[in-house]
């Protein structure tokens, strides 16, 4: 089960829990592409072949201001390039599990 993918203990616990909950095991740090074929973005883990993406978005996302405005930025340039994001907070991690599994369920089976 190891993966050397993940950035922060949280996101390995979320990779951990949708490897056993979901199939196939998700992948991590997707890179996604601009228009002249460099990495612009990379998604935390996620499905490619359904552009489904699954982000960790720990205090900071929440906290900072400049974090949360390049979100907004970054999450409208993933959109547009056709991907699917499931955001996942430190709260819904902890207390959510089974609602995290359902919502990447969800977003998987709207893209199959």
């Amino acid at each position: 089960m190891a993966d050397g993918g993940a950035e922060s203990p949280q996101e390995t616990r979320l990779r951990l829990l949708l490897a056993r909950s979901i199939t196939p095991r998700p992948v991590t740090q997707i890179p996604v592409l601009d228009d002249r074929g460099r990495v612009r973005r990379r998604i935390d883990m996620g499905y490619p072949q359904w552009m489904v993406g699954v982000e960790y978005d720990g205090a900071q996302h929440f906290d900072d201001p400049r974090a949360y405005a390049n979100d907004i930025v970054r999450l409208e340039f993933l959109a547009n390039r056709g991907w699917s994001i499931v955001r996942v907070s430190a709260v819904q991690l902890r207390h959510e599990r089974a609602e995290i599994v359902t919502r990447v369920r969800r977003a998987l089976m709207a893209r199959r």
